[in-house]
């Protein structure tokens, strides 16, 4: 078992009914939440209703919430799910830092953002430059 393969594992186990490839996966990922697969092992906490993967997720989510918001994963998700991480990350504990790293963690995904889209048009104009001269 690897951190890459660990849900796809434990989903299979639980398609194919096969409770020692559960229970070898499961103690895997309880072993495993890290903030580079704690939004992965959310989903899937999610699809399969497991309550324990939840609260890890969420432990997760709460002691480590500025490695998880700076992780790349966080731009690949959905604003809805972005926002219920948020709320997830923030209920509960009610620190001035943690209301900081979530302003300057949406600061930097905006940002990084913004400065994409201007790369992407400086490129595009150049490569238009290009073509008519």
């Amino acid at each position: 078992l690897t951190h890459e393969n660990a849900s796809a594992i434990f989903s299979a186990s639980i398609f194919l009914q096969n409770s020692k490839l559960s229970f070898v996966a499961e103690s895997f990922i309880k072993a495993n939440v890290i903030p580079g697969n704690v939004l992965e092992l959310r989903k899937l906490s999610k699809k399969h209703d497991l309550e324990w993967l939840k609260e890890l997720c969420q432990t997760c989510l709460r002691s480590q919430n500025e490695e998880v918001l700076n992780h790349g994963t966080i731009l690949m998700l959905e604003f809805e799910e972005f926002q219920e991480i948020l709320t997830e990350i923030k209920t509960g504990n009610q620190n001035l830092q943690l209301e900081e790293n979530l302003y300057f963690s949406i600061l930097k995904i905006i940002q990084s953002s913004a400065l994409l889209m201007i790369k992407k048009e400086i490129v595009t104009k150049k490569q238009h430059q290009l073509l008519i001269t």
